[in-house]
């Protein structure tokens, strides 16, 4: 990996929305399909923005744990998810993905989305939808977190 701490870097998008079919990329390594962790993030950035806080940092952290997954031979499937538009845009990738998994929900222990990464002009947040209390209490311990989540 090359590290480039303290450089500065310029991305210009040119970006353009037209119809076409719909399609998800999903990265995975692991063989034990019954037991699924997803990590994702989105593709998108808001109307008027360049993206580089959301959702840029999220498909970075997504492309770095590619990377350091290269040699993974652990047996729980692990899935990096960068799923298309969030904000001002269509999720038809999402609802693909949906579709795919909606019989498969329960292989999946826990969905890690990353959005807004580095963001430092606010509060972090964590939004531990439907895990069990243990688990919260876990990720709010281990992250550092002083506040109550939301």
């Amino acid at each position: 990996m090359l590290l480039r701490t303290g450089q500065v870097g310029k991305l210009t998008s040119h970006a353009s929305r037209f119809l076409t079919e719909r399609l998800n990329l999903v990265a995975s390594k692991g063989w034990d399909q019954t037991r699924r962790i997803a990590i994702s993030a989105h593709i998108d950035a808001k109307l008027d923005t360049p993206g580089a806080i959301d959702n840029a940092t999220g498909v970075i952290v997504l492309l770095l744990l590619a990377e350091r997954m290269k040699d993974y031979q652990g047996s729980t499937v692990i899935e990096l998810l960068p799923f298309n538009g969030e904000d001002y845009y269509a999720a038809s990738g999402q609802m693909i993905y949906l579709e795919q998994n909606q019989n498969k929900f329960n292989e999946i222990m826990i969905n890690i989305n990353i959005d807004g990464a580095g963001y430092h002009k606010g509060p972090s947040a964590f939004s531990p939808f439907n895990l069990p209390d243990d688990i919260k209490k876990c990720f709010v311990c281990s992250a550092g977190f002083k506040r109550k989540y939301s």
